[in-house]
């Protein structure tokens, strides 16, 4: 018979088992790109809620690391977090997240993480329960070269080196890569590859600083259109393989530079000291502050021509110039405020120079030279050219020599005294000097013979068939004194100014038109 329940008992029913709904929030990274300005860093994070149900919102922080193995351990480096900024989602939707940091704080000298390449790890720590917490770390599929050293289109588009007293900023844009590395002494070095004439570097020191950075060697293995370089040394070499258009620098010290290409370039500089420029393309403008040079070894710029020099303080380099295909001038004009006491060498004709003062200089100009201008005065200096139209020394003239009727072809052979001067015909239409004339010698096709003028072995220059080289001084007027100073030429003028009075040179000694 079957059993009756008694009624009398309380009772209670088998319930089913009950899943436990909760949210289920999953992190992924997507790729890491950075900004224009090359030094921030952004990290696309999304978020998705696998859960049953929506999570809550602002309920945890989001961090995030850079990592070289793409797995979450004590080595790797938190360089963000995100508080209280998880977002709310959805059952099976998602939300997307940006996470930024500055590279120049990742790579300063404080920071712990070397240069290197680097997963994004996104770990999301959440501040209530998660059903899965295995999926709140994530890290992403490639790697962001954060080398020190790198920048271009093969690292980040900026560099920054951390000095004391601030920090040195490389910018490259165009083709190619850069890398910039400190040498151990000080110095940055920097080299540049894959570059085009649509290249621009720009270097940048700090604002405020006791002593400037130092660039001590710059390579660029291929061309660039611009190089600009504020608040920062350049030093040691700089060499461009390609051509160069232009060049702006704050200062070069003890700097060598040899540019290639043909294209011509303009160089403009703050103080220059102990320098050279070798460049294979013609030098449109150079433009300084001031070349001083205060080594053993001479200053020279060397190209084929140049187009104008200026210079607001004194100039001690030395213009070589080899000579260009066409008529055109080598070297159209020269201005220098103050003293000038480096050379000017060069094959072709010279249009107008104007300087402070000429001390210890050579002007040696094979062909015309329209113009030399000197608004001081002229010491112990030798002034050549095959025909000189006007001269005008505003000072005085001593212990310096000046003859016209030389030519060469080798301007490096003058420079370096390995190649003579060929004298022949040559005419100094106008001279004049504002002060007084001392222990000096004024020339017109004379042959020196053994090097020195006006000694017992001078010969007029041979016209090559068996008579004299034409050769005449035209106009001569010096308004102070003539001591000890000479005029040598096959035609001189009749009568000529000296001391505010005409002077007769028929049978006065110190004008001569009779040699040997």
């Amino acid at each position: 018979m079957a059993r009756r329940r008694d009624l009398s008992m309380p009772f209670m029913d088998a319930l089913e088992a009950r899943q436990l709904l909760a949210a289920d929030l999953s992190v992924s990274v997507g790729q890491m790109r950075l900004e224009d300005n090359g030094d921030s860093a952004k990290v696309p994070v999304i978020v998705t809620n696998l859960g049953d149900v929506r999570s809550a919102e602002h309920a945890g922080r989001v961090a995030l690391f850079l990592s070289t193995d793409a797995v979450l351990d004590g080595a790797d480096v938190e360089v963000t977090r995100i508080d209280h900024e998880l977002p709310r989602v959805r059952p099976g939707e998602s939300k997307r997240l940006n996470l930024e940091f500055r590279l120049s704080r990742v790579l300063s000298q404080a920071s712990p993480l070397p240069p290197g390449n680097y997963y994004a790890i996104v770990r999301l720590e959440q501040d209530t329960p998660d059903a899965n917490p295995a999926n709140d770390v994530a890290a992403s599929a490639t790697t962001l070269n954060t080398s020190a050293d790198t920048f271009g289109e093969g690292g980040r588009r900026e560099q920054r080196i951390v000095f004391a007293s601030g920090v040195v900023v490389f910018k490259l844009e165009g083709p190619g890569t850069g890398t910039a590395t400190q040498d151990g002494q000080g110095g940055i070095v920097v080299t540049l590859t894959g570059t085009t004439e649509r290249s621009q570097l720009r270097i940048v020191g700090p604002r405020s600083q006791a002593v400037a950075p130092v660039i001590s060697s710059l390579s660029v293995q291929g061309s660039l259109k611009s190089l600009k370089v504020e608040r920062v040394a350049l030093s040691g070499t700089l060499a461009v393989s390609g051509g160069l258009r232009e060049v702006q620098a704050d200062g070069l010290r003890g700097l060598a530079m040899s540019f290639g290409g043909s294209a011509s370039m303009q160089i403009k500089a703050g103080d220059v000291l102990d320098s050279s420029i070798v460049s294979s393309a013609p030098i449109k403008e150079l433009k300084v502050r001031s070349w001083l040079d205060t080594d053993l070894a001479a200053d020279c710029v060397s190209s084929n021509w140049m187009g104008k020099v200026e210079s607001k303080g004194a100039f001690a380099a030395s213009l070589v110039l080899s000579g260009r295909s066409d008529a055109k001038p080598v070297l159209e004009k020269v201005e220098v405020k103050s003293i000038w006491s480096g050379d000017l060498i060069a094959v072709g004709a010279v249009g107008q120079i104007q300087v402070g003062s000429l001390q210890t200089a050579r002007v040696m100009v094979s062909g015309n030279l329209q113009k030399l201008e000197v608004k001081g005065a002229v010491a112990v200096s030798t002034i050549v050219a095959t025909n000189l139209r006007q001269m005008e020394i505003k000072g005085g003239v001593s212990s310096s020599e000046v003859a016209v009727g030389g030519a060469f072809t080798d301007a490096a052979g003058v420079f370096a005294g390995t190649t003579s001067v060929v004298w022949g015909a040559g005419i100094l239409r106008d001279l004049k000097v504002g002060g007084n004339v001392s222990l000096s010698k004024f020339m017109a096709a004379v042959d020196p013979m053994n090097g020195i003028w006006l000694d017992a072995d001078d010969r007029f220059a041979s016209d090559g068939q068996g008579g004299t080289a034409s050769g005449r001084i035209e106009k001569i007027h010096i308004k102070g004194s003539m001591t000890d100073s000479l005029f040598a030429s096959p035609f001189l003028p009749g009568q000529v100014k000296v001391g505010g009075g005409v002077v007769s040179t028929a049978g006065d000694a110190r004008f001569i038109t009779t040699l040997g």
